[in-house]
Protein backbone atom coordinates (compact mmCIF):
# COMPACT_ATOMS: atom_id res chain seq x y z
CA UNK A 1 0.00 0.00 0.00
CA UNK A 2 1.57 3.26 -1.12
CA UNK A 3 1.69 6.97 1.48
CA UNK A 4 -1.45 8.36 2.12
CA UNK A 5 -1.97 11.56 0.65
CA UNK A 6 -4.21 14.74 0.32
CA UNK A 7 -6.23 14.87 -3.24
CA UNK A 8 -5.81 17.79 -5.22
CA UNK A 9 -8.58 20.31 -5.01
CA UNK A 10 -9.65 19.71 -8.88
CA UNK A 11 -9.84 15.57 -8.08
CA UNK A 12 -12.10 16.33 -5.47
CA UNK A 13 -14.30 18.75 -7.11
CA UNK A 14 -14.72 16.12 -9.84
CA UNK A 15 -15.34 13.56 -7.44
CA UNK A 16 -18.39 15.89 -5.66
CA UNK A 17 -19.58 16.13 -9.37
CA UNK A 18 -20.04 13.12 -9.68
CA UNK A 19 -21.74 12.75 -6.52
CA UNK A 20 -24.54 15.52 -7.83
CA UNK A 21 -23.68 15.90 -11.20
CA UNK A 22 -24.25 12.40 -13.26
CA UNK A 23 -25.28 14.50 -16.65
CA UNK A 24 -27.37 16.83 -18.46
CA UNK A 25 -30.68 15.59 -16.94
CA UNK A 26 -28.97 15.90 -13.00
CA UNK A 27 -27.79 19.82 -14.31
CA UNK A 28 -31.48 20.68 -15.40
CA UNK A 29 -32.81 19.11 -11.98
CA UNK A 30 -30.61 21.06 -10.01
CA UNK A 31 -31.37 24.75 -11.58
CA UNK A 32 -34.81 24.20 -12.25
CA UNK A 33 -35.17 23.30 -8.36
CA UNK A 34 -33.56 26.50 -7.54
CA UNK A 35 -35.71 28.71 -9.92
CA UNK A 36 -38.25 27.32 -8.14
CA UNK A 37 -36.69 28.11 -4.75
CA UNK A 38 -36.61 31.30 -6.33
CA UNK A 39 -40.33 32.31 -6.59
CA UNK A 40 -40.30 31.86 -9.92
CA UNK A 41 -43.84 32.48 -11.92
CA UNK A 42 -42.33 31.70 -15.26
CA UNK A 43 -39.17 29.42 -16.25
CA UNK A 44 -37.69 28.58 -19.35
CA UNK A 45 -35.38 25.56 -20.08
CA UNK A 46 -33.29 26.10 -23.58
CA UNK A 47 -31.08 23.05 -24.16
CA UNK A 48 -28.49 22.47 -27.19
CA UNK A 49 -26.58 19.23 -28.33
CA UNK A 50 -28.86 16.88 -25.54
CA UNK A 51 -27.41 19.37 -23.09
CA UNK A 52 -24.06 19.05 -23.88
CA UNK A 53 -23.61 21.77 -25.86
CA UNK A 54 -25.74 24.50 -23.57
CA UNK A 55 -28.04 24.35 -20.45
CA UNK A 56 -29.73 27.38 -19.66
CA UNK A 57 -32.23 28.05 -17.09
CA UNK A 58 -34.29 31.37 -16.88
CA UNK A 59 -36.47 32.45 -14.65
CA UNK A 60 -37.87 35.32 -13.03
CA UNK A 61 -37.58 34.53 -9.33
CA UNK A 62 -35.89 37.23 -6.78
CA UNK A 63 -32.57 37.35 -7.96
CA UNK A 64 -29.15 37.39 -6.15
CA UNK A 65 -27.02 40.51 -4.87
CA UNK A 66 -24.24 41.43 -7.08
CA UNK A 67 -21.50 40.80 -4.15
CA UNK A 68 -23.61 37.11 -3.82
CA UNK A 69 -23.00 35.74 -7.54
CA UNK A 70 -19.29 34.77 -6.33
CA UNK A 71 -20.11 33.20 -3.59
CA UNK A 72 -23.40 31.15 -4.99
CA UNK A 73 -20.47 29.14 -7.26
CA UNK A 74 -18.22 28.14 -3.77
CA UNK A 75 -19.03 24.93 -2.55
CA UNK A 76 -21.75 24.31 0.85
CA UNK A 77 -22.75 27.76 0.61
CA UNK A 78 -26.73 28.68 0.22
CA UNK A 79 -29.12 30.78 1.67
CA UNK A 80 -31.62 28.29 2.67
CA UNK A 81 -30.00 26.89 5.62
CA UNK A 82 -28.95 29.16 8.78
CA UNK A 83 -28.33 26.69 11.83
CA UNK A 84 -28.33 22.66 12.09
CA UNK A 85 -31.94 22.59 13.12
CA UNK A 86 -33.29 23.65 9.92
CA UNK A 87 -31.92 20.20 8.62
CA UNK A 88 -34.67 18.89 10.48
CA UNK A 89 -37.84 21.31 8.75
CA UNK A 90 -36.29 21.52 5.06
CA UNK A 91 -39.15 23.32 3.16
CA UNK A 92 -36.74 23.82 -0.14
CA UNK A 93 -36.24 21.41 -2.81
CA UNK A 94 -32.15 22.67 -2.48
CA UNK A 95 -30.20 23.09 0.86
CA UNK A 96 -26.56 21.42 0.29
CA UNK A 97 -25.10 24.00 -1.29
CA UNK A 98 -23.52 21.57 -3.58
CA UNK A 99 -25.43 22.28 -7.11
CA UNK A 100 -23.95 24.87 -8.80
CA UNK A 101 -19.90 24.67 -7.73
CA UNK A 102 -20.34 20.47 -8.44
CA UNK A 103 -21.66 21.95 -12.10
CA UNK A 104 -18.91 24.52 -12.40
CA UNK A 105 -16.42 22.08 -11.76
CA UNK A 106 -17.25 20.02 -15.06
CA UNK A 107 -18.67 22.90 -17.51
CA UNK A 108 -18.41 26.23 -18.48
CA UNK A 109 -20.81 28.68 -16.55
CA UNK A 110 -22.26 31.88 -16.72
CA UNK A 111 -24.32 33.11 -14.00
CA UNK A 112 -26.30 36.45 -14.82
CA UNK A 113 -29.11 37.50 -12.22
CA UNK A 114 -30.99 40.90 -11.06
CA UNK A 115 -32.29 41.51 -7.94
CA UNK A 116 -31.78 45.18 -7.93
CA UNK A 117 -31.70 48.22 -10.47
CA UNK A 118 -28.97 46.57 -12.39
CA UNK A 119 -27.97 43.15 -13.40
CA UNK A 120 -24.32 41.41 -13.42
CA UNK A 121 -22.71 37.92 -14.38
CA UNK A 122 -19.79 35.78 -13.19
CA UNK A 123 -18.47 33.05 -14.91
CA UNK A 124 -16.61 30.08 -13.69
CA UNK A 125 -14.95 27.49 -15.73
CA UNK A 126 -13.58 24.52 -14.37
CA UNK A 127 -13.96 25.80 -10.57
CA UNK A 128 -12.20 29.05 -11.47
CA UNK A 129 -14.63 31.98 -11.03
CA UNK A 130 -13.89 35.56 -12.77
CA UNK A 131 -14.66 38.53 -12.08
CA UNK A 132 -17.61 40.43 -11.65
CA UNK A 133 -19.22 42.15 -14.86
CA UNK A 134 -22.82 44.54 -15.48
CA UNK A 135 -24.78 42.69 -17.67
CA UNK A 136 -28.61 43.55 -18.90
CA UNK A 137 -31.11 40.86 -17.98
CA UNK A 138 -34.20 41.91 -16.62
CA UNK A 139 -35.75 40.46 -12.92
CA UNK A 140 -34.55 37.33 -12.24
CA UNK A 141 -31.64 34.73 -12.65
CA UNK A 142 -30.52 32.63 -16.05
CA UNK A 143 -27.72 29.97 -15.40
CA UNK A 144 -26.04 29.05 -18.80
CA UNK A 145 -23.86 25.76 -18.68
CA UNK A 146 -21.80 25.15 -21.68
CA UNK A 147 -19.33 22.05 -23.23
CA UNK A 148 -20.38 19.83 -20.21
CA UNK A 149 -17.73 17.01 -19.06
CA UNK A 150 -15.46 18.99 -21.45
CA UNK A 151 -12.89 18.75 -18.80
CA UNK A 152 -14.09 15.51 -18.05
CA UNK A 153 -14.09 12.94 -20.88
CA UNK A 154 -14.28 9.73 -18.42
CA UNK A 155 -17.64 10.72 -17.86
CA UNK A 156 -18.81 11.82 -21.03
CA UNK A 157 -17.52 8.65 -22.70
CA UNK A 158 -20.17 6.75 -20.50
CA UNK A 159 -22.99 9.12 -21.08
CA UNK A 160 -26.16 7.14 -22.56
CA UNK A 161 -27.63 8.17 -26.48
CA UNK A 162 -28.26 11.18 -27.02
CA UNK A 163 -32.12 10.26 -27.77
CA UNK A 164 -31.80 8.50 -23.74
CA UNK A 165 -30.44 12.31 -22.82
CA UNK A 166 -32.98 14.06 -24.13
CA UNK A 167 -36.20 11.58 -22.46
CA UNK A 168 -33.74 11.72 -19.23
CA UNK A 169 -34.54 15.57 -19.46
CA UNK A 170 -38.11 15.76 -20.18
CA UNK A 171 -38.99 13.14 -17.55
CA UNK A 172 -37.34 15.78 -15.43
CA UNK A 173 -38.85 19.03 -17.20
CA UNK A 174 -42.39 16.77 -16.35
CA UNK A 175 -41.77 15.74 -12.96
CA UNK A 176 -41.97 20.05 -11.88
CA UNK A 177 -44.57 21.10 -14.78
CA UNK A 178 -47.01 18.65 -12.98
CA UNK A 179 -45.61 19.43 -9.04
CA UNK A 180 -46.04 22.73 -9.39
CA UNK A 181 -48.73 23.87 -11.94
CA UNK A 182 -49.09 27.21 -11.21
CA UNK A 183 -45.45 28.13 -12.40
CA UNK A 184 -45.40 28.97 -16.12
CA UNK A 185 -43.07 26.48 -17.72
CA UNK A 186 -41.64 26.93 -20.88
CA UNK A 187 -39.12 24.16 -23.03
CA UNK A 188 -36.78 25.57 -25.76
CA UNK A 189 -34.73 22.39 -27.80
CA UNK A 190 -32.06 23.68 -30.67
CA UNK A 191 -34.17 26.84 -31.16
CA UNK A 192 -37.48 25.58 -31.34
CA UNK A 193 -39.91 25.32 -28.11
CA UNK A 194 -41.45 22.35 -27.84
CA UNK A 195 -43.60 22.80 -24.86
CA UNK A 196 -45.22 25.68 -23.07
CA UNK A 197 -47.70 25.19 -20.31
CA UNK A 198 -49.13 28.62 -18.92
CA UNK A 199 -50.57 28.31 -15.12
CA UNK A 200 -53.27 26.54 -14.54
CA UNK A 201 -55.16 23.60 -12.07
CA UNK A 202 -53.65 20.56 -11.73
CA UNK A 203 -56.32 18.94 -13.52
CA UNK A 204 -55.58 21.00 -16.17
CA UNK A 205 -51.61 20.91 -16.06
CA UNK A 206 -52.24 16.80 -16.47
CA UNK A 207 -54.58 17.39 -19.38
CA UNK A 208 -51.90 19.64 -20.82
CA UNK A 209 -48.44 17.28 -20.15
CA UNK A 210 -49.84 13.81 -20.62
CA UNK A 211 -52.43 14.36 -22.94
CA UNK A 212 -56.38 14.28 -21.79
CA UNK A 213 -56.76 10.50 -22.86
CA UNK A 214 -54.25 10.12 -19.79
CA UNK A 215 -56.61 11.89 -17.33
CA UNK A 216 -59.57 10.22 -18.48
CA UNK A 217 -58.20 6.97 -17.34
CA UNK A 218 -57.45 8.21 -13.84
CA UNK A 219 -59.76 9.54 -10.96
CA UNK A 220 -59.30 11.79 -8.27
CA UNK A 221 -58.55 11.01 -4.54
CA UNK A 222 -57.73 12.91 -1.15
CA UNK A 223 -57.39 11.72 2.30
CA UNK A 224 -56.10 13.54 5.44
CA UNK A 225 -54.70 12.23 8.83
CA UNK A 226 -53.49 14.82 10.99
CA UNK A 227 -50.86 17.05 9.43
CA UNK A 228 -50.30 14.29 6.43
CA UNK A 229 -51.86 14.39 3.46
CA UNK A 230 -52.79 12.44 0.68
CA UNK A 231 -53.94 13.85 -2.79
CA UNK A 232 -53.90 13.73 -6.78
CA UNK A 233 -54.56 12.02 -9.31
CA UNK A 234 -54.65 8.01 -9.95
CA UNK A 235 -55.85 5.03 -12.32
CA UNK A 236 -59.21 4.10 -11.70
CA UNK A 237 -60.43 0.70 -11.19
CA UNK A 238 -60.14 -1.58 -14.81
CA UNK A 239 -57.69 1.32 -16.14
CA UNK A 240 -53.96 0.97 -15.55
CA UNK A 241 -51.11 -0.26 -17.71
CA UNK A 242 -48.37 -2.89 -18.07
CA UNK A 243 -45.76 0.07 -18.38
CA UNK A 244 -47.37 3.01 -16.60
CA UNK A 245 -46.64 6.50 -16.38
CA UNK A 246 -46.61 7.20 -12.02
CA UNK A 247 -45.26 10.71 -10.52
CA UNK A 248 -44.86 10.44 -6.86
CA UNK A 249 -44.24 13.75 -4.80
CA UNK A 250 -43.75 14.60 -1.46
CA UNK A 251 -44.24 18.78 -0.64
CA UNK A 252 -43.87 18.85 -4.55
CA UNK A 253 -40.32 17.13 -4.61
CA UNK A 254 -40.38 13.99 -7.14
CA UNK A 255 -38.94 11.19 -5.02
CA UNK A 256 -38.39 7.62 -4.90
CA UNK A 257 -39.40 5.38 -1.80
CA UNK A 258 -39.94 1.43 -1.64
CA UNK A 259 -42.57 1.67 1.20
CA UNK A 260 -44.76 4.11 -0.88
CA UNK A 261 -44.94 1.81 -4.05
CA UNK A 262 -45.24 -1.26 -2.41
CA UNK A 263 -48.70 0.71 -0.45
CA UNK A 264 -49.96 1.31 -4.18
CA UNK A 265 -49.29 -2.20 -5.46
CA UNK A 266 -51.32 -3.65 -2.73
CA UNK A 267 -53.91 -0.75 -2.47
CA UNK A 268 -54.50 -1.95 -6.42
CA UNK A 269 -54.75 -5.72 -6.04
CA UNK A 270 -58.21 -6.65 -7.00
CA UNK A 271 -58.73 -3.30 -8.66
CA UNK A 272 -56.34 -3.86 -11.61
CA UNK A 273 -56.00 -7.02 -14.13
CA UNK A 274 -51.93 -8.32 -14.50
CA UNK A 275 -49.83 -7.17 -15.64
CA UNK A 276 -51.65 -3.59 -15.85
CA UNK A 277 -49.98 -1.13 -12.96
CA UNK A 278 -51.60 2.02 -11.78
CA UNK A 279 -51.03 5.09 -13.24
CA UNK A 280 -51.16 8.67 -11.70
CA UNK A 281 -49.98 12.08 -10.29
CA UNK A 282 -50.06 11.65 -6.86
CA UNK A 283 -49.17 14.09 -3.69
CA UNK A 284 -47.86 13.75 -0.34
CA UNK A 285 -47.98 16.66 2.14
CA UNK A 286 -45.76 16.04 5.59
CA UNK A 287 -43.99 17.95 7.91
CA UNK A 288 -40.57 18.33 7.58
CA UNK A 289 -39.98 15.85 10.64
CA UNK A 290 -41.70 13.08 9.29
CA UNK A 291 -39.09 12.29 6.59
CA UNK A 292 -35.13 12.55 6.03
CA UNK A 293 -33.98 14.17 2.50
CA UNK A 294 -30.97 13.74 3.98
CA UNK A 295 -29.64 10.54 2.66
CA UNK A 296 -28.73 11.10 -0.79
CA UNK A 297 -26.82 13.39 -2.90
CA UNK A 298 -29.24 13.59 -5.54
CA UNK A 299 -32.49 14.26 -2.89
CA UNK A 300 -33.48 11.34 -4.76
CA UNK A 301 -34.45 9.17 -2.58
CA UNK A 302 -36.36 9.92 1.22
CA UNK A 303 -36.73 7.90 4.25
CA UNK A 304 -39.87 8.26 6.83
CA UNK A 305 -39.32 8.16 10.48
CA UNK A 306 -43.16 6.38 10.81
CA UNK A 307 -44.04 4.26 7.69
CA UNK A 308 -46.58 2.31 9.02
CA UNK A 309 -48.37 5.20 9.06
CA UNK A 310 -47.35 6.69 5.52
CA UNK A 311 -48.40 3.22 4.57
CA UNK A 312 -51.79 3.27 5.66
CA UNK A 313 -52.67 6.91 4.64
CA UNK A 314 -51.84 6.62 1.26
CA UNK A 315 -53.29 2.65 1.54
CA UNK A 316 -56.53 4.37 2.71
CA UNK A 317 -56.44 7.19 -0.04
CA UNK A 318 -56.05 4.70 -2.85
CA UNK A 319 -58.45 1.92 -1.99
CA UNK A 320 -60.99 4.02 0.07
CA UNK A 321 -60.41 0.92 3.13
CA UNK A 322 -62.03 1.82 5.91
CA UNK A 323 -59.98 -0.44 8.05
CA UNK A 324 -57.33 2.09 7.78
CA UNK A 325 -59.04 4.30 9.08
CA UNK A 326 -60.73 2.76 11.58
CA UNK A 327 -61.06 -0.89 12.94
CA UNK A 328 -64.28 -3.17 11.45
CA UNK A 329 -66.76 -4.85 13.55
CA UNK A 330 -65.49 -8.37 13.77
CA UNK A 331 -67.71 -11.28 11.76
CA UNK A 332 -70.37 -12.07 14.49
CA UNK A 333 -70.66 -15.56 14.72
CA UNK A 334 -74.39 -17.24 14.15
CA UNK A 335 -75.24 -19.37 16.92
CA UNK A 336 -77.97 -21.10 15.35
CA UNK A 337 -77.43 -22.35 12.18
CA UNK A 338 -80.43 -22.42 9.96
CA UNK A 339 -79.55 -25.21 8.07
CA UNK A 340 -77.25 -28.15 8.80
CA UNK A 341 -74.63 -26.61 6.53
CA UNK A 342 -74.83 -23.68 7.52
CA UNK A 343 -75.52 -21.95 4.55
CA UNK A 344 -78.72 -20.33 2.56
CA UNK A 345 -77.97 -19.02 -0.43
CA UNK A 346 -81.39 -17.17 -1.11
CA UNK A 347 -81.26 -15.42 2.13
CA UNK A 348 -77.77 -14.54 3.09
CA UNK A 349 -75.97 -14.11 0.28
CA UNK A 350 -77.67 -10.49 -1.10
CA UNK A 351 -79.92 -8.06 0.83
CA UNK A 352 -81.78 -5.63 -0.80
CA UNK A 353 -79.52 -2.12 -0.01
CA UNK A 354 -82.89 0.29 0.09
CA UNK A 355 -81.71 2.35 -2.75
CA UNK A 356 -83.49 3.64 -5.04
CA UNK A 357 -83.37 1.16 -7.67
CA UNK A 358 -81.98 2.70 -11.37
CA UNK A 359 -81.70 -0.59 -14.23
CA UNK A 360 -83.98 -3.04 -15.44
CA UNK A 361 -82.89 -6.72 -15.63
CA UNK A 362 -83.65 -8.15 -19.04
CA UNK A 363 -82.29 -11.52 -18.84
CA UNK A 364 -79.46 -14.06 -18.75
CA UNK A 365 -77.15 -14.84 -21.69
CA UNK A 366 -75.42 -18.63 -21.92
CA UNK A 367 -75.30 -18.92 -17.75
CA UNK A 368 -72.58 -15.92 -17.52
CA UNK A 369 -73.79 -12.35 -18.60
CA UNK A 370 -76.97 -10.27 -16.75
CA UNK A 371 -78.46 -8.20 -19.41
CA UNK A 372 -78.80 -4.87 -17.91
CA UNK A 373 -80.71 -1.70 -19.24
CA UNK A 374 -79.95 1.97 -17.56
CA UNK A 375 -80.28 5.22 -18.44
CA UNK A 376 -77.13 5.89 -20.01
CA UNK A 377 -77.05 2.64 -22.21
CA UNK A 378 -76.83 -1.73 -22.30
CA UNK A 379 -75.03 -3.29 -19.69
CA UNK A 380 -73.37 -7.00 -20.08
CA UNK A 381 -72.65 -7.88 -16.53
CA UNK A 382 -70.14 -10.68 -15.92
CA UNK A 383 -72.38 -13.06 -12.73
CA UNK A 384 -69.84 -14.31 -11.06
CA UNK A 385 -67.14 -11.43 -11.26
CA UNK A 386 -70.43 -9.15 -10.03
CA UNK A 387 -71.15 -11.19 -6.65
CA UNK A 388 -67.76 -12.06 -6.66
CA UNK A 389 -67.37 -7.92 -5.91
CA UNK A 390 -70.19 -7.88 -3.97
CA UNK A 391 -69.45 -10.09 -1.11
CA UNK A 392 -65.99 -8.89 -1.01
CA UNK A 393 -67.01 -5.36 -0.29
CA UNK A 394 -68.90 -7.14 2.64
CA UNK A 395 -66.60 -8.98 4.00
CA UNK A 396 -64.04 -5.88 3.75
CA UNK A 397 -66.60 -4.47 6.18
CA UNK A 398 -67.51 -6.78 8.51
CA UNK A 399 -71.11 -7.21 7.50
CA UNK A 400 -71.15 -11.34 6.34
CA UNK A 401 -71.00 -13.18 9.32
CA UNK A 402 -69.26 -16.25 10.85
CA UNK A 403 -70.74 -19.59 10.91
CA UNK A 404 -70.06 -21.85 13.77
CA UNK A 405 -69.36 -25.33 12.45
CA UNK A 406 -71.19 -28.46 14.41
CA UNK A 407 -68.35 -30.54 14.64
CA UNK A 408 -65.08 -28.76 14.48
CA UNK A 409 -62.33 -29.64 11.80
CA UNK A 410 -58.95 -30.72 12.66
CA UNK A 411 -56.36 -29.91 10.22
CA UNK A 412 -52.60 -31.01 10.07
CA UNK A 413 -50.71 -28.17 8.41
CA UNK A 414 -47.59 -28.79 6.11
CA UNK A 415 -44.68 -26.91 7.30
CA UNK A 416 -44.43 -24.25 4.44
CA UNK A 417 -48.77 -23.77 5.28
CA UNK A 418 -47.49 -22.85 9.26
CA UNK A 419 -44.98 -20.42 8.00
CA UNK A 420 -47.87 -19.17 5.70
CA UNK A 421 -50.48 -18.94 9.24
CA UNK A 422 -48.61 -16.76 10.91
CA UNK A 423 -48.28 -14.68 8.45
CA UNK A 424 -52.15 -14.37 7.29
CA UNK A 425 -53.82 -15.29 10.78
CA UNK A 426 -55.01 -12.34 11.18
CA UNK A 427 -56.46 -11.98 7.41
CA UNK A 428 -58.12 -15.36 7.90
CA UNK A 429 -59.79 -13.95 11.00
CA UNK A 430 -61.16 -11.15 9.15
CA UNK A 431 -62.85 -13.05 6.39
CA UNK A 432 -64.94 -15.02 9.23
CA UNK A 433 -62.50 -17.96 9.97
CA UNK A 434 -62.41 -19.31 13.83
CA UNK A 435 -59.81 -21.51 14.52
CA UNK A 436 -57.43 -22.92 17.40
CA UNK A 437 -54.24 -23.62 17.37
CA UNK A 438 -53.17 -27.14 18.89
CA UNK A 439 -50.20 -28.71 19.44
CA UNK A 440 -47.40 -29.08 16.28
CA UNK A 441 -48.85 -27.94 13.15
CA UNK A 442 -52.13 -28.90 13.88
CA UNK A 443 -55.58 -26.61 14.34
CA UNK A 444 -58.68 -26.56 14.44
CA UNK A 445 -61.10 -24.93 12.39
CA UNK A 446 -64.18 -23.70 14.66
CA UNK A 447 -66.19 -21.51 12.13
CA UNK A 448 -65.93 -20.05 8.81
CA UNK A 449 -67.92 -17.07 7.01
CA UNK A 450 -71.51 -17.93 6.33
CA UNK A 451 -71.42 -17.43 2.50
CA UNK A 452 -69.05 -20.44 2.12
CA UNK A 453 -70.84 -24.01 2.83
CA UNK A 454 -70.05 -26.27 5.90
CA UNK A 455 -68.61 -29.07 3.69
CA UNK A 456 -66.44 -26.93 2.14
CA UNK A 457 -64.93 -24.88 4.69
CA UNK A 458 -61.76 -26.70 5.12
CA UNK A 459 -61.30 -26.52 1.28
CA UNK A 460 -62.01 -22.49 0.83
CA UNK A 461 -59.84 -22.16 4.61
CA UNK A 462 -56.68 -24.37 2.66
CA UNK A 463 -57.24 -22.57 -0.51
CA UNK A 464 -57.73 -19.04 0.90
CA UNK A 465 -54.31 -19.64 3.06
CA UNK A 466 -52.39 -20.99 0.09
CA UNK A 467 -53.38 -18.21 -2.61
CA UNK A 468 -51.28 -15.19 -3.89
CA UNK A 469 -54.72 -13.37 -3.50
CA UNK A 470 -55.56 -11.61 -0.62
CA UNK A 471 -57.73 -14.08 1.68
CA UNK A 472 -60.93 -11.81 1.40
CA UNK A 473 -61.11 -12.58 -2.69
CA UNK A 474 -60.40 -15.99 -2.07
CA UNK A 475 -63.82 -16.62 0.06
CA UNK A 476 -65.57 -13.77 -2.14
CA UNK A 477 -64.90 -15.85 -5.23
CA UNK A 478 -64.87 -19.31 -3.52
CA UNK A 479 -69.05 -18.00 -2.93
CA UNK A 480 -70.04 -16.59 -5.68
CA UNK A 481 -72.27 -17.92 -8.55
CA UNK A 482 -70.40 -19.80 -11.08
CA UNK A 483 -70.13 -19.78 -15.27
CA UNK A 484 -73.78 -21.50 -16.63
CA UNK A 485 -75.52 -21.51 -13.34
CA UNK A 486 -78.65 -20.51 -13.76
CA UNK A 487 -80.38 -17.57 -12.28
CA UNK A 488 -83.86 -16.76 -11.05
CA UNK A 489 -85.34 -13.14 -12.22
CA UNK A 490 -85.04 -12.31 -8.29
CA UNK A 491 -81.87 -13.62 -7.50
CA UNK A 492 -80.36 -11.62 -11.05
CA UNK A 493 -82.52 -8.42 -9.36
CA UNK A 494 -80.29 -9.04 -6.10
CA UNK A 495 -76.77 -9.82 -7.77
CA UNK A 496 -76.99 -6.21 -9.68
CA UNK A 497 -78.78 -4.35 -7.08
CA UNK A 498 -75.69 -5.16 -4.73
CA UNK A 499 -72.97 -4.89 -7.37
CA UNK A 500 -74.17 -0.91 -8.48
CA UNK A 501 -74.21 -0.23 -4.50
CA UNK A 502 -70.14 -0.04 -4.73
CA UNK A 503 -67.69 3.11 -6.27
CA UNK A 504 -65.73 0.07 -7.99
CA UNK A 505 -68.26 -1.98 -9.49
CA UNK A 506 -65.96 -1.82 -12.91
CA UNK A 507 -63.65 -4.56 -12.38
CA UNK A 508 -63.74 -8.02 -8.97
CA UNK A 509 -61.24 -8.30 -6.90
CA UNK A 510 -59.10 -10.00 -9.17
CA UNK A 511 -58.89 -7.22 -11.04
CA UNK A 512 -61.24 -8.68 -13.96
CA UNK A 513 -64.28 -6.37 -15.91
CA UNK A 514 -67.54 -7.46 -14.41
CA UNK A 515 -69.33 -4.88 -16.99
CA UNK A 516 -69.32 -4.07 -20.89
CA UNK A 517 -71.14 -0.99 -21.54
CA UNK A 518 -72.80 0.19 -24.70
CA UNK A 519 -74.13 3.28 -24.64
CA UNK A 520 -77.17 4.41 -27.35
CA UNK A 521 -75.46 6.51 -28.93
CA UNK A 522 -73.07 3.84 -29.76
CA UNK A 523 -76.12 1.62 -30.13
CA UNK A 524 -77.98 3.75 -32.49
CA UNK A 525 -74.45 4.32 -34.74
CA UNK A 526 -73.97 0.77 -35.43
CA UNK A 527 -77.65 -0.04 -36.65
CA UNK A 528 -77.51 3.38 -38.49
CA UNK A 529 -80.37 5.31 -36.55
CA UNK A 530 -79.74 8.75 -35.07
CA UNK A 531 -81.08 7.77 -31.81
CA UNK A 532 -82.76 4.62 -29.79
Amino acid sequence: MGRIYRLAPEIRAKIAAGEVIEGPASVVKELVENSIDAGARKIVLRIEDSGLSLISVSDDGVGILPEDLPLALQRHTTSKLSSETDLLKIRTLGFRGEALASICAVSKMRLISRAGDKSYSVECIQGQIGPIKEHPHPRGTTVEVRDLFFNFPVRKKFLPSPSSILREISRVFICYCLAYPQIHFIFVREGREVANYPPGSLRERISRVLGREFLATLREIENQWGDMKVYGFSSAPGRGRPRPQLFFFLNRRPIYNKEVFSALKIAYSGLLQSPNLPEGVIFLEAPPSCYDVNIHPTKREVKFREPSVIYRLFLSAIKGDYTSKAPSPAPRAVESPPSPYGFSPEKLEFQQAGVEKDFRVIGQVRGIFIVVERDDGLYLVDQHNAMERALYEKLKRGKIPSQKLLIPAVLDLREDEALLLGQREEELREAGFDFQRLSGRSLALRAHPSIIPAERAEKVFLEALRGKDPVLATVACRASVKRGEALSAERMEKIVAELFQWENFQVCPHGRPIIVKLSWEELARKIGRREI
